[in-house]
């Protein structure tokens, strides 16, 4: 198949393509440096810290380069490579019952730009479907892989993090009457600047008389905020607590 620009690239379905292409680019940009997209973030743990998104800064200005060129051929191909990696990893978001707007986005852009360059024989449409079906199968494996892996190297994280604050508790004994809280922050999570500047700041003034608090640096593939309360009770917490949560957990371990 020849590609020629005047036949098979009109002014109209050229700027379709290109608008999607640029659409795309943008959303593996979002994913990229904007971490504090809450699915982006679920979906790059699922992944075992895998961002998509750099590879799709490194693919849609490819495909974006070959549209400039009109090489229709090569960019129906890699639009159809594209459509199988986003089919999967739409079903992956719908598994997980999360809603991620610049995948999303990202995900129809790549499907309506695959559309607009269908090719005319049948043929090579039976090709290519053949090739979406199987990129959408072998990505489908790859997600499943990377999903359990990350899920026994999030088990493997809580275990040490549970037993460094079993350690400092037997280590470190809150006195009766005193309540102290530990948890794993990183500096790129923006669960954990939310919980400290937000929750964990209110209560720390509430209680400040007689509660302890302490930073612990996370280990790999920890999901953090991973909040820990220490005293008469003890609590834990692998969801960022809400103001009502921790005050509770606090009396509690106060004895009240």
């Amino acid at each position: 198949m020849t590609d020629t620009p005047a036949s098979l690239f009109p002014p109209r379905k050229m700027a379709a393509v290109l608008t999607f292409i640029f659409i795309c680019i943008g959303g593996a940009a979002y994913s990229t440096f904007f971490t504090e997209c809450d699915a982006c973030q679920w979906a790059t743990s699922m992944l075992g810290g895998i961002n998509l998104g750099v590879a799709g800064l490194i693919f849609y200005p490819t495909l974006l380069v070959l549209a400039i060129l009109k090489k229709q051929t090569l960019l129906s191909w890699g639009f159809a490579f594209a459509t199988g990696v986003h089919l999967a990893l739409v079903s992956a978001l719908i598994y997980g019952q999360t809603m991620c707007p610049p995948c999303c986005i990202t995900a129809t852009s790549a499907f309506l730009a695959m559309a607009f360059l269908l090719p005319t024989s049948r043929a090579q449409l039976i090709r290519m479907s053949i090739l979406i079906a199987v990129v959408f199968a072998c990505s489908g494996l790859g997600l499943l892989f990377l999903e359990h892996r990350a899920e026994h190297l999030t088990v493997t994280a809580y275990a040490k993090a549970i037993a460094k604050i079993d350690a400092d508790r037997a280590a470190h004994p809150v006195p009766k009457g005193r309540a102290r809280i530990d948890y794993f922050a990183r500096k790129d999570c923006h669960f954990c600047a939310e919980f400290k500047d937000g929750v964990l700041k209110k209560i720390t003034t509430e209680f400040k008389a007689d509660l302890d608090s302490q930073e612990h640096d996370a280990f790999d593939h920890l999901p953090t905020p991973l909040v820990f309360v220490t005293g008469i009770e003890n609590a834990m917490y692998k969801h960022p607590p809400t103001e009502v949560e921790l005050k509770q957990a606090v009396l509690k371990a106060k004895g009240q």
